[in-house]
C-alpha cells in the first residue's frame, strides 16, 4: 500500500509541475531529507522536470541531538545531494535552515547551517518562520529574538555571500 501511495504522490507532483509549466509558471520543489527513502535518481528526475526553477531540501536538525559535528555533516550531505540533483539543469539549488522550534542556545546553528549550505554550492538559502515563529505557539522558538538575530547574521553579506546568491535570483 505504501508503494502505491508514494507512486500516486510522485505522479501528482509531476502533474502539478507540468500543469504550472503549461501556464507559464515555475515550480519550487522542496523534498524532505530522509536517509531511508533517499534516491539520487529520483531527486534528479524531479529537479529535471520542465518548469522546476528551484529544487531543494530542508535539512532540519533541531529534533536530533545537539552534536554539532553530526549536524554539520548532515546539512553538508543534504546540500551536496541537492547540488548534485540540479547540476547542469535550469533549476537552482535551494536550502532551508530550520528557523522554528529552535531550542535555546542552538541559534548559532542557523548561521553555520546557512554557511554549510553555501559552501556546498547551494545557490539560494531561505528561512521560513518570521520572528522565530513567536506568533505560532506550536512552532515558536525558545528565544525568537535570538533566532531573528542569528538569521540576520546568517544572511549578512560576510556570512554566506548573499550578493553572489542574489545574482542568481534574477
Amino acid at each position: 500500500m505504501r508503494a502505491e501511495l508514494e507512486d500516486l504522490i510522485a505522479e501528482t507532483v509531476v502533474w502539478l509541475i507540468g500543469a504550472a509549466h503549461e501556464r507559464g509558471l515555475g515550480s519550487a520543489v522542496i523534498l524532505l531529507p530522509d536517509e531511508d527513502d533517499y534516491d539520487d535518481a529520483l531527486w534528479r528526475f524531479v529537479a529535471a522536470q520542465p518548469g522546476v526553477v528551484v529544487f531543494g531540501t530542508d535539512p532540519y536538525g533541531f529534533d536530533r541531538g545537539a552534536d554539532e559535528d553530526k549536524n554539520r555533516s548532515s546539512v553538508r550531505r543534504w546540500s551536496e545531494r541537492t547540488v548534485a540533483a540540479t547540476a547542469g539543469l535550469p533549476a537552482r539549488a535551494m536550502g532551508w535552515p530550520q528557523a522554528f522550534r529552535v531550542p535555546a542556545g542552538r541559534e548559532p546553528e542557523l548561521i553555520w547551517g546557512a554557511a554549510e549550505m553555501e559552501a556546498a554550492g547551494i545557490e539560494t538559502v531561505a528561512a521560513w518562520a518570521f520572528g522565530g515563529c513567536a506568533a505560532m505557539s506550536g512552532l515558536a522558538s525558545a528565544d525568537p529574538d535570538a533566532v531573528s538575530s542569528a538569521l540576520e547574521r546568517a544572511f549578512a553579506d560576510d556570512a554566506i555571500g548573499v550578493r553572489r546568491l542574489a545574482r542568481h535570483a534574477n
